[in-house]
């Protein structure tokens, strides 16, 4: 009991403020063990083995219960529902990412509980067109599969959010949904480079320098110089030896004038 007092007056607070804008009631202690032990009995959500006292959440709503919940408290009150759980899994990646850093043992527990959510999260962040938030989910996601070493699982992933959101470079798109589509494309050229596949190499990172080439400050310089080095690789791996030197010195151009 002790411990789900402290549960509910700390991160899980955000909890308690959210059904009482849903349900328009306050949330007691009482409540909360109430709900926990109906929705353990629904199968919305699971106890952890060895520890009663701790539960891990479904990442999705099961179709008919959705309809009920619809039902009972309106399709707003259903939408605000929806659309908290990145609000309150946006702490959670937080935590998660400290954890990560300094007590991976306590990392890979909470993470591997709540997983399936932050995918979640993310989703809705996409549909509801949140790129700042959906690029924090991201970053936050990427650590987590590379923690667990579990490259095909984040490729699967990155594979379907640059589907979702395109992998055309537009200097209309807002600033968010760049950055988020550039730190998804970044990943991808470090396996195709890897993969020998020079020529999709080429064509992102042509298209990056002629994203970059309208942008100014140090962060667009950066990514220029990144772009250039990027193919020299190629040239270099193509035995164009006269263009990787030429596009290596203007790479290296960019960082001796950045270190001034």
């Amino acid at each position: 009991r002790k411990k789900m007092l402290a549960l509910a007056t700390s991160w899980m607070d955000p909890w308690a403020q959210l059904y009482e804008s849903v349900t328009s009631q306050r949330l007691s202690l009482e409540d909360w063990e109430r709900t926990l032990e109906t929705a353990s009995d629904c199968g919305l959500l699971y106890r952890m083995a060895g520890q009663p006292d701790r539960y891990f959440c479904s990442p999705e709503l099961p179709q008919f219960l959705r309809g009920k919940l619809r039902r009972q408290v309106g399709e707003p009150g259903f939408r605000k529902l929806d659309n908290a759980i990145p609000v309150l899994y946006e702490e959670f990646a937080r935590i998660l990412i400290r954890l990560l850093q300094s007590h991976p043992k306590d990392a890979g527990r909470e993470g591997s509980a709540e997983e399936g959510n932050l995918l979640r999260a993310l989703h809705i962040t996409l549909r509801l067109e949140n790129w700042y938030r959906a690029w924090g989910f991201t970053q936050v996601l990427a650590r987590w599969f590379d923690f667990r070493k579990e490259p095909g699982a984040w490729r699967l992933h990155r594979h379907y959010l640059l589907a979702r959101i395109g992998r055309e470079l537009s200097p209309e798109d807002p600033p968010e949904l760049t950055e988020l589509r550039v730190y998804l494309l970044e990943q991808e050229i470090a396996e195709q480079l890897d993969n020998g596949e020079f020529d999709k190499v080429a064509a992102t990172r042509n298209a990056m320098l002629d994203l970059v080439s309208a942008q100014s400050g140090p962060d667009a310089e950066i990514r220029r110089a990144t772009c250039l080095h990027d193919l020299a690789n190629v040239a270099f791996r193509r035995r164009q030896l006269d263009e990787a030197a030429r596009l290596c010195g203007q790479a290296l151009e960019i960082f001796e004038r950045l270190e001034r």
